[in-house]
């Protein structure tokens, strides 16, 4: 089997193993609602939130207390011995109860800020997929059209019993040109295929994705919120640079705790196995003596993280003004330029009047091959300039934070 039916067997067999279900999603919007609800990587990243939360409960907890048995016996007087026993409780000095909470509190603000930022670029990629699965349904029906025209010529010719040098050429390139054609259109619905399902499942069903649920023309006279400068926390990305900084005054604050020595108390009784009473009682303290360790290195490197973290904070803010403006270039830039670029109307349009011509013997097959590649190769800049646009929209949707509430226009 040669490397094209190949291609061309899998790409049915695929198609007719996950095409048994259709999706039944009324738009776009009513698509990507329902895989913010259900995505995996999401519902993973919302417990992975739950499952630090429960760090702060574990981080309030008292140390057990601990119980020592001692017993001793005398050798002079044989089986007599005697029982001691302390029951102490650990008493932890310099805040470091206070200061453990604290850094777990900080470790849920910034996973929290984390999981937002990555939830929100996941969502991006989502609207990037649908709207390329849009233009691969356009772009398909393109390549069909020019692999029937350019077998149409190629049996006209086939079917000469002489031909000129000339149509020779003509006829082997219309058969690379056919190849060339069919590895790419295979190639094409491949692509289809795993856009289609892949979208169906991360909506929480088992499912293919239909032409209702894909976006619209995007809106080209859209006005934007203005936003010059990225200001707050309401950009996720910065809010998680300033919650690492949080965390890191907090680790610091435990690190200081660390250099207190833990305080061991509580009672010591003393019994006589022979009368089994209490002969002895008192309060037992314990402790480590500071001498050789304050845990000096250990806080130093905590202040060298937070000084690291503040400046990471620092540049991120920069960085964001930045980002903002290069994301508003980009969006008006491929925006002002879909808005002079002809429409699939008038490409058709032109298209149809080539073919009348060729059939009339006005224009050669070169120009017929140079035609359909025109068109396809507009079509699928016009479709890079889409993508652009709506990519540029929502990152600049996320910079003020409402990313998540947004629509498809």
């Amino acid at each position: 089997m040669s490397f094209f039916k190949g291609m061309v067997a899998l790409s049915l067999l695929t198609s007719s193993v996950f095409a048994a279900q259709k999706c039944t999603y009324r738009n776009a919007n009513e698509l990507l609602s329902a895989i913010k609800v259900n995505h995996p990587s999401l519902i993973k990243k919302a417990r992975e939130v739950e499952m630090a939360k429960l760090n702060i409960d574990a981080a309030n907890k008292l140390i057990n207390p601990e119980v020592e048995i001692e017993g001793i016996s005398n050798l002079d007087e044989g089986s007599h011995y005697t029982t001691s026993v302390k029951l102490m409780q650990t008493i932890e000095l310099g805040g470091k109860r206070s200061a453990r909470v604290k850094a777990a509190k900080e470790e849920v603000g910034a996973l929290k800020s984390l999981t937002a930022y990555e939830s929100e670029m996941l969502i991006i990629k989502i609207v990037k997929n649908l709207y390329e699965l849009k233009h691969l349904n356009e772009v398909i029906p393109l390549y069909v059209e020019s692999l029937d025209a350019f077998k149409r010529i190629h049996r006209k010719l086939s079917k000469r019993s002489s031909l000129s040098p000339e149509q020779q050429v003509e006829r082997e390139t219309l058969e690379l040109v056919i190849s060339d054609y069919r590895l790419k259109l295979a190639n094409l619905k491949v692509d289809r295929t795993y856009l289609k399902n892949h979208l169906g499942f991360f909506s929480g069903r088992d499912c293919e994705i239909t032409n209702s649920a894909l976006p619209k023309k995007l809106n080209l006279n859209l006005k934007l919120a203005k936003i010059d400068s990225v200001e707050g926390l309401s950009f996720s990305k910065l809010r998680y640079a300033k919650k690492l900084t949080d965390l890191q005054v907090a680790r610091l604050e435990q690190e200081r705790g660390q250099a207190y020595t833990n305080l061991r108390v509580g009672p010591t009784f003393e019994m006589d196995k022979e009368d089994e009473t209490v002969k002895k009682a008192g309060v037992a303290i314990s402790f480590d003596l500071p001498l050789f360790n304050r845990n000096g290195a250990a806080k130093a490197r905590a202040r060298v993280a937070l000084e690291s973290a503040r400046f990471t904070f620092n540049k991120a803010k920069k960085e964001a003004n930045l980002d903002l403006y290069s994301w508003k270039a980009q969006y008006n830039k491929y925006v002002s330029s879909l808005k002079v670029m002809a429409n699939n109307t008038s490409l058709d349009m032109k298209h149809k009047k080539v073919e009348s011509l060729f059939k009339r013997g006005i224009i050669s097959t070169a120009m017929v091959i140079e035609s359909h590649r025109q068109l396809i190769e507009y079509s699928m800049t016009r479709n890079e300039f889409e993508v652009g646009a709506v990519e540029a929209l929502w990152n600049i949707y996320n910079f003020s934070g409402e990313l998540m509430k947004k629509e498809i226009l």
